[in-house]
């Protein structure tokens, strides 16, 4: 329990958050995860450990800790942001189902870059409604 409490500070720090987040952005060279999506500002991700049944991680391409440190480009980034999710929601026929776009922040805010997070579908051990 202390190691995963270890892990979780450490991963909070900004200069391993930047390091992840690298990680995360380097087209899948270093970390095998699926790219679902990207546009000029977001990359979109099947979550590696997901807590819906459909749950896909949409991350920034440039460093910003929170969404509050977004605002210098906060219209074209999130315009970017909604089209990728009209994009996504359509792909996956999630409208009749419904969905949810999420994001964290403050105490919440696990790692020091804003993802959203489009789910559908109750928690993962649920069935997605209408099924």
């Amino acid at each position: 329990m202390r190691l995963k409490a270890y892990l979780l500070t450490l991963v909070r720090t900004r200069l391993v958050s930047r390091f992840l987040r690298k990680i995360i952005l380097m087209e899948n060279q270093i970390l095998p995860l699926p790219k679902l999506y990207s546009s000029k500002h977001w990359h979109v991700f099947v979550h590696p450990q997901p807590a819906y049944a459909f749950h896909l991680l949409l991350v920034p391409r440039s460093a910003y800790a929170s969404i509050t440190d977004m605002e210098t480009l906060a219209g074209e980034v999130m315009a970017d942001l909604l089209l990728g999710v009209e994009h996504l929601v359509n792909q996956h026929q999630l409208e009749k189902q419904g969905y949810r776009l999420i994001t964290n922040g403050g105490v919440y805010q696990e790692v020091k870059m804003p993802p959203f997070h489009l789910v559908s579908g109750g928690e993962k051990t649920q069935p997605i409604p209408g099924e």
